[in-house]
């Protein structure tokens, strides 16, 4: 598991401060210079946080999706705080998927720096693990911001009867028929959001499996 690596990864942090023994069966990745694997751990050990921080607000959505009822959309005020919910956790993984690429982008950047070939690789497959997890979390906070933006659309210009318009069944979540197919709606897009957890836990643990190796050489080279 990719949250196995937390740990790990916060030893590698503080052999940046101070120097350990050397493992007794280190990887052969060789040695670099300092001054690279300081920002080598510092955006491994963000981008585990950051992940991880996304895994736990897309599980946060599927529970909220999955206990949404007809009541959240019975009035203006239910809706606008059901809605207040799920979109703060989707806004909080767009932030940290943001920071996120701009920290694989630059280990990207080290990697094609390094004269170190087998470094270079460790650094590119983590890379690669990541930018498919990435992907993968991506979906969900989209799925939420645009399916929620459209139906509010759809449902204003329903309101003020805008004529031409076809109109889907459930634009207007303060008709009790509709707010029951909004209900029933985002309860079964909690299913999307389950069927992505597969993957991404895949691409963290591929991941995972090169991390250490990274942090294994900065620690060689501390150790300079």
């Amino acid at each position: 598991m990719f949250a196995v690596l937390f740990p790990l990864v916060m030893m590698g942090a503080l052999a940046q401060a101070s120097p350990a023994p050397a493992s007794s069966d280190p990887p052969e990745i060789g040695r670099t210079r300092t001054s690279v694997c300081k920002r080598i751990v510092e955006n491994t050990i963000l981008t585990v946080q950051e992940s991880l921080r996304n895994d736990n607000n897309i599980a946060t959505e599927i529970a909220l999706f999955r206990k949404t009822t007809p009541n959240d959309f019975s009035n203006k005020l239910y809706k606008a705080n059901w809605e207040k919910q799920v979109t703060h956790y989707a806004v909080a993984m767009y932030g940290d998927q943001k920071a996120a690429r701009t920290q694989l982008d630059e280990l990207r950047d080290l990697a094609a720096n390094s004269s170190d070939e087998a470094f270079k690789s460790e650094i590119n497959a983590y890379v690669d693990a990541l930018d498919q997890v990435q992907g993968d979390q991506a979906k969900i906070p989209r799925v939420i911001l645009v399916g929620i933006t459209i139906d509010n659309g759809r449902a204003e210009l329903k309101s003020n009867s805008v004529a031409g318009v076809s109109y889907a069944v459930g634009n207007d979540p303060h008709d009790p028929g509709h707010a029951k197919m909004y209900a029933t709606k985002y309860q079964a897009i909690a299913d999307y959001f389950e069927s992505s957890v597969a993957a991404i836990r895949a691409g963290e643990n591929a991941a995972a499996a090169h991390a250490p190796k990274l942090l294994a050489a900065c620690e060689k080279a501390a150790d300079k």
